[in-house]
């Protein structure tokens, strides 16, 4: 079967494209996955990592343009749903081709935002002890100091990116929304979930899944499931 719908994904501060390499086999085949690889990483790791959303979505929309014209969604967990939620504005400020859906999972809403934390001036140790509580990166990763120096500036540059996040109030986005939630996620509460609806049109749903802030692994069969419906309708 001919993919009907492309959807590229954005992952968490500090993950990268190998977060969605099983969810092509998990989706329905009408459905394409785009893993987006950011600059710091994997076959991308000697390139400059970015800390500016704006920078992120400007390369990224000259990317999807430049692709062949399937219609296309967008998925973000965490920082990615940010970078998925300004692209699609930039995409409709700019009367450029929209994306059929959006999906955001694990995030607040841009408006009820936690204060920014300071990672751009935080020393190592009270860094790599934050990633810790994170629990984004592996352990052995985090205490294996050699590695953690290569890896320390794209992860420093993720934290930045999403410290350094401004919401500009703008007008609702005019397509279909979904809010991805974990139900024991301790770094988003259901107030800053809630919030997404305010930036939604008319067509706006909000799912809940067991599980802390990276429940997109444990639930990814039901959220694959939620999102082949959205865009096929099966």
């Amino acid at each position: 079967m001919r993919p009907r719908v492309r959807l590229y994904c954005f992952s968490y501060a500090g993950g990268s494209a190998t977060t969605f390499k099983s969810w092509q086999e998990h989706v329905d085949p009408a459905i394409e996955i785009n893993a987006v690889q950011l600059p710091g990483r994997g076959a991308r790791f000697r390139e400059r990592p970015a800390t500016s959303t704006q920078e992120v979505v400007t390369t990224l929309t000259e990317v999807i343009q430049a692709q062949d014209p399937l219609p296309f969604a967008l998925f973000g967990h965490s920082l990615g749903a940010l970078l998925a939620f300004e692209l699609t504005h930039y995409c409709q400020q700019n009367h450029l081709p929209m994306p059929v859906h959006l999906f955001v999972s694990g995030c607040a809403a841009p408006r009820y935002r936690d204060p920014p934390s300071g990672f751009q001036n935080m020393a190592d140790e009270r860094f790599i002890e934050v990633l810790k509580a994170y629990k984004g990166t592996p352990r052995e990763v985090l205490e294996h100091e050699e590695l953690m120096q290569v890896l320390l500036p794209m992860l420093r540059a993720d934290f930045t990116m999403a410290d350094n996040y401004i919401h500009t109030a703008r007008q609702r986005l005019d397509i279909p929304m979904t809010v991805f939630a974990g139900t024991e996620d301790d770094r988003v509460s259901a107030k800053q979930i809630h919030g997404w609806r305010d930036e939604a049109g008319t067509t706006f749903a909000t799912h809940w899944y067991a599980g802390d802030h990276f429940f997109i692994n444990n639930e990814r069969d039901r959220i694959l499931g939620c999102v082949s419906e959205a865009l096929t309708g099966r």
